[in-house]
């Protein structure tokens, strides 16, 4: 017989962009499972470019087309199935990741999933890659006949038949691989060869499973309990990566616990010593866990800088941690391991994550949750819930329950035209809940990026580190200038509006409405030009290209207003102080040459000492005594900012 043709697709939207793409590791885990164990009769190919994908399905239709679903790719999968039963009735479609796990695998959530996807034959639930070994032996048994498979139930699959796609046959639940090293590396094996080619970032898995059972979140769902790969694999393929990427290249843990193992403080110090001896990777992005700060702390130390430290709390209220079935980290644990980084690395980056629109959230414990991760000197990542499918929050109980209204939005750059046709991904957001009205959560959209912009960002965290030296928290500064910007005139009072407008294009009742709007030429001339995009970003380089002595006048206006108030003597000191550290944080930017060339170095005068002030962790009062300022782009920051620049040159 001849060798069975599969093409595995772990697709994102290419269409004029460039973006953070990853390695195919997904479905590079399960292409070498499967020709582990049906030897010599596959012959397999991985795309990650959904244009390469159809051009080769077009040019030699695969007996198999399997693709990886999340919800930045959904509509473009429907798409590429299309084509490949337009070109061949009897491939076999597959489909497979989180839409469908172990909480919502029932005909009656299937059946309406398949019916708009009419042209997926079959589904791997949970890991994919015994579900998936199953279902081609089963294929191949059959003489590769697609219909046939269809009738009789795979374990670990379930298979849609019927004129409209409505009948589904569910097999039994598979148990997870425990020994993770029974899945062949991707990467040793040389599959993954052609995706070093400094657009594809590597992706690592060290184990699998997530103790945590978040009702928002499907990370371990069918799975029975933490899986490893052994350590002599995971230094291999770090070598293996770090050999063939340029110097400064990132590498992403995909561990939803990075540090809930003992030898993850061995795994940080092995990837800072490659940092060290090749220069790569020059940052490591990980997913820490949520218990046992002593071990966070251990390994974040252990890299010694290359990777940001975060501790994601997504709320503090209790209520909504019983609702979502979560445990954080204990906020004392998490002030010492806060105290000790910055003591051991002063410039070392800490970062949490916070979700609003929770269930039980309220606007006010939404606000505090900000306020004490800025205390504590995070960087707050703040996202709007949006409902994933497959988790028990997106279940039929949990709306009831919790949620009033939710809308659609367009998913962060995933958009583009495919064989001729406009492809959009659409993502449901939560609007409104039973503890936040709709108002109340609108209004954190623009205050999230003021926090992101001017505090996390740092692009003004000088100037708010003063004004709390004065008594006023950064964040009931920025809701002042929240409030304070709808009444604004000019630049400052246009990137208001625009930001409003833009986010009312995040609230479509239905996705068919998201859909027809996008489709329209004038609006998707904003995305293929990127007039449109992520807001926070967007925004944030409106006020820094756009309008920045302007947006920097308004908050110094906003300032004197709250000083005055306050009449607590030594205004104009205070002021003419808040007028220089603003100025200091215009001059910190990065200038580039029109050829994007950093300037290396400037010379400005002050008539406070902001240096020693910084030193001093921003603590007391600033030194007024005249003091020379040298601003310069260490060599290693320059390469790194090159290096990106270089990876993610595009026109969108």
């Amino acid at each position: 017989m001849r060798k069975v043709k599969i093409y595995f697709g772990d697709l994102v939207h290419t269409w004029e962009k460039t973006s953070i793409w990853t390695m195919p590791l997904n479905i590079g885990f399960i292409a070498e499972y499967a020709k582990k164990h049906i030897e010599n009769e596959l012959e397999i190919r991985l795309f990650k470019c959904p244009t390469k994908m159809i051009d080769a399905i077009k040019g030699d239709a695969p007996d198999v087309v399997a693709l990886s679903h999340y919800v930045w790719n959904t509509s473009l999968n429907k798409l590429v199935f299309q084509i490949a039963k337009q070109q061949n009735q009897n491939t076999l479609t597959v489909g497979g990741g989180p839409s469908f796990t172990n909480l919502n695998a029932i005909p009656e959530v299937a059946a309406p999933f398949f019916k708009h996807h009419k042209y997926c034959d079959a589904w791997v639930l949970n890991q994919g890659e015994l579900g998936f070994v199953g279902l081609m032996k089963s294929f191949i048994n059959s003489g590769l006949n697609t219909p046939k498979i269809k009738s009789n139930p795979i374990d670990g699959c379930f298979t849609v038949d019927g004129k409209d796609s409505s009948e589904t046959t569910i097999g039994k639940v598979l148990n997870s691989i425990l020994n993770l090293d029974e899945i062949p590396s991707p990467y040793l094996s040389g599959l993954f060869d052609e995706f070093f080619d400094g657009s594809i970032t590597p992706i690592l898995e060290s184990n699998r499973s997530c103790p945590y059972r978040c009702t928002f979140c499907a990370f371990g769902i069918g799975t029975q309990k933490l899986a490893r790969f052994s350590e002599e694999r995971i230094y291999a393929e770090i070598d293996y990566i770090t050999d063939r990427c340029a110097k400064g290249a990132t590498i992403i843990f995909s561990d939803a616990n990075f540090s809930i193992l003992e030898r993850d403080v061995q795994i940080a110090r092995y990837l800072y010593q490659s940092h060290v001896k090749k220069g790569t990777p020059g940052h490591v992005f990980v997913y820490w866990n949520k218990s046992n700060p002593e071990r966070v702390l251990r390994t974040a130390k252990e890299f010694q800088g290359i990777s940001q430290v975060g501790a994601s709390m997504q709320t503090f209220h209790p209520d909504t941690l019983t609702a979502i079935k979560r445990r954080n980290l204990p906020i004392d644990s998490v002030v010492r391991m806060a105290e000790e980084l910055l003591n051991f690395k002063k410039d070392i980056h800490l970062y949490s994550d916070l979700i609003v629109g929770l269930p039980m959230e309220t606007w006010e414990s939404h606000l505090e949750a900000n306020k004490k991760l800025m205390d504590l000197g995070f960087e707050v990542l703040n996202f709007n819930l949006h409902l994933i499918p497959g988790t028990e929050m997106e279940s039929k109980s949990h709306r009831q329950q919790y949620i009033r209204k939710t809308g659609w939005r367009l998913h962060d750059n995933a958009f583009g035209i495919y064989d001729d046709q406009k492809v959009f991904e659409c993502q449901e957001v939560v609007l409104e809940t039973t503890t936040m009205t709709r108002t109340e959560l609108h209004s954190f959209r623009f205050l999230h990026y003021l926090f992101q912009f001017m505090w996390g960002r740092r692009w003004y965290y000088d100037y708010l580190m003063y004004v709390k030296s004065l008594g006023i928290h950064p964040a009931d500064m920025m809701v002042k200038m929240a409030k304070e910007a709808q009444y604004q005139s000019g630049p400052v009072g246009k990137l208001y509006a625009n930001f409003n407008r833009d986010h009312s294009y995040e609230q479509f009742d239905t996705s068919e409405e998201l859909i027809e709007f996008w489709s329209q030429p004038e609006n998707f001339l904003r995305l293929k030009t990127s007039d449109y995009g992520k807001l926070n970003y967007h925004y944030s380089y409106v006020a820094i290209l756009e309008c920045p002595e302007e947006f920097t006048n308004f908050i110094l206006a906003v300032t004197q207003s709250v000083l005055e108030k306050k009449k607590d003597g030594h205004f104009e000191t205070k002021l003419n102080q808040c007028r220089e550290v603003l100025q200091f944080c215009l001059d910190k930017r990065v200038k580039f040459t029109r050829q994007l060339e950093p300037l290396r170095m400037q010379t400005i005068n002050y008539a406070n000492n902001w240096v020693d002030w910084k030193n001093a962790k921003c603590l007391g009062e600033v030194k007024r005594e005249g003091t020379q300022v040298e601003f310069y782009l260490p060599e290693k920051q320059e390469r790194l900012l090159k290096y990106q620049l270089n990876q993610y040159n595009s026109n969108n």
